[in-house]
């Protein structure tokens, strides 16, 4: 690998990871004179899809590690990296006439695990005439979240991601293998079509969107979490900084940080003595935090229901008095299903859809744990 070969006589020990079809990065590399490793990203084809950038980054910040994106020449010698550069900088598409729009996955919106799961659906939307370019519009309008398709046309919008549920898209299916039939459910009719042919000539897989605010750990990053390398034609390899191009040994310069540098505090020495069944870094790890969360704050209830937002309110408030890293509440709707069983229902007090946990109540604050 070039960049090993780059990067070694710094004094760095760079890992090359085989790849195993679990999404790992390409390489790791670390050095005695910096605390955070950096995580290897070569980027063939990958600057072209901004949303497969950012899940890159996504991971990185997950592993509490900096990503290092690691690019080729272009039309000029800064031109992938420059485009890389400004997917990361800004993780949304700012439009000329002032609008904010998501990028998007080149995977559908599923539920459940998707069509082709039991029990599972993927959203679909009609297709908007002969000309449909299939696309998916995600749009930042304000506090709330709209869904258009290429024409234009809008379908719905939601005040936070939370509220897009198969209730809310347009419609959804489902896939029987063995009579090969797709199923498509439409506010409460059926669809039946016996090819893919048939089923394409009407509908439209919904791609799924990049929100930073909810699948990254840090949405509100620096420009010092993360690096872009060019791997030169001719000559060595430099870092690209969003201005200029330096030597590489500015990476041992620079104050690179990743997403989630832990602080110690005295209120967290508390905590840890609060919890010495955990380890030190327990605050750190967002599955763990999620974990003791559940815990300490909920109970199961099968004759009870309480509302998505709640319970990710006390979340916050909870790691807050305990210096916990706090998840987006997408990540941590993700991360409490593996916790404890409950059942996602959307209702519709006062005319708007909310969403509800049903199954599980919120504890009492003077209510002992078991």
């Amino acid at each position: 690998m070039e960049i090993e070969q780059a990067l070694s006589p710094l004094g760095f020990t760079v890992s090359v990871l085989t790849q195993d079809g679990c999404e790992k990065p390409d390489a790791r590399a670390t050095h005695p004179d910096l605390e955070t490793p950096f995580v290897i990203e070569v980027e063939t084809t990958t600057p072209k899809n901004p949303a497969k950038v950012l899940t890159n980054l996504q991971k990185a910040q997950a592993e509490s590690t900096v990503p290092l994106f690691v690019v080729q020449p272009g039309e000029t010698e800064t031109y992938w990296a420059e485009r890389l550069d400004r997917v990361l900088s800004s993780p949304v598409r700012e439009l000329a006439n002032g609008e904010t729009r998501f990028y998007t996955h080149d995977v559908p919106l599923t539920f459940n695990g998707g069509a082709t799961e039991r029990g599972g659906v993927t959203a679909v939307r009609p297709v908007s005439g002969s000309d449909d370019s299939k696309r998916s519009v995600w749009v930042k309008d304000g506090d709330e979240i709209a869904f258009r398709d290429g024409t234009g046309t809008e379908h719905f919008r939601v005040s936070t991601w939370d509220e897009v549920t198969k209730d809310r898209v347009p419609a959804t299916y489902s896939y029987d293998r063995p009579v090969e039939e797709y199923l498509v459910y439409e506010r409460g009719e059926i669809h039946a079509y016996e090819s893919k042919d048939a089923f394409e000539a009407e509908w439209v897989k919904i791609s799924k969107p990049f929100i930073p605010a909810e699948e990254l750990t840090n949405p509100t990053y620096g420009t010092d979490s993360y690096a872009i390398v060019i791997l030169r034609d001719d000559g060595d390899p430099v870092v690209y900084d969003g201005r200029s191009t330096k030597s590489l040994e500015i990476l041992l310069e620079a104050s690179f940080v990743s997403a989630n540098d832990p602080q110690t505090t005295a209120s967290q020495e508390n905590n840890d003595a609060a919890h010495p069944e955990l380890d030190s870094g327990w605050r750190d790890d967002p599955n763990v935090v999620t974990e003791q969360f559940a815990k300490e704050c909920l109970v199961v209830d099968e004759g009870s229901a309480v509302k998505s937002a709640d319970v990710y309110e006390r979340y916050q408030l909870w790691a807050k008095n305990h210096n916990a890293t706090v998840d987006s509440k997408n990540w941590f709707g993700r991360r409490l299903s593996n916790q404890i069983d409950f059942e996602r229902v959307t209702r519709h007090p006062n005319g708007e859809a909310t969403v509800y946990y049903s199954g599980i109540s919120l504890r009492n604050s003077e209510e002992p744990n078991e």
